[in-house]
């Protein structure tokens, strides 16, 4: 999908891929696979990957992201793998309070301060290094484990990026 025309002429290519897997498994229900591919008119133009959440994520190893909420007694985790770049490339922040409706120095009110998503938290992550062009893979497993339920092997197989995760390769276009 391209999304270019949604951002300033700062941003001259942005293309999403987003593949829902539903795995009609218990253990991991669904997989969604998301790559965000992003060129800038110039390399000292940050780019930004962003996901928000309820409840306080927790950067783990691995290259992992671990993301929760709770409902009584039944507890939900969606655990996103960054294939690459991996989080050691990427500087890393956690918005929480007021802090998670400051949007690069633009303070928002959330219309009601009583629902829960007023007082939810943003993951931001932006590559180190500056460069023109950026890529970003990664897969949200979701499950009742604490703990991923898969390993992803990743690879390069011509224009292609092959994951193999539970029992599904997964193609993606370059």
């Amino acid at each position: 999908m391209d999304l270019t025309s949604a951002y300033s002429d700062k941003l001259k290519s942005y293309q999403r891929n987003y593949i829902f897997i539903n795995t009609g498994r218990e253990d991991v229900p669904a997989l969604i696979i998301l790559k965000d591919q992003m060129e800038t008119a110039a390399p000292n133009i940050k780019k930004y990957w962003q996901v928000n959440t309820l409840n306080k994520p927790v950067f783990e190893q691995n290259n992992t992201i671990k993301l929760n909420s709770s409902r009584d007694s039944i507890y939900a985790y969606t655990h996103i793998n960054f294939v690459y770049p991996t989080l050691a490339d990427l500087d890393k922040k956690i918005h929480s309070k007021a802090d998670a409706h400051n949007i690069f120095g633009f303070q928002v009110t959330p219309p009601d301060s009583n629902l829960f998503e007023s007082h939810g938290h943003r993951v931001v992550l932006s590559p180190k290094n500056a460069q023109q062009k950026d890529k970003f893979l990664s897969v949200f497993q979701m499950t009742n484990s604490p703990q991923p339920m898969t390993n992803i092997v990743h690879s390069k197989v011509g224009n292609f990026e092959q994951l193999e995760l539970l029992d599904v390769v997964v193609l993606v276009n370059d």
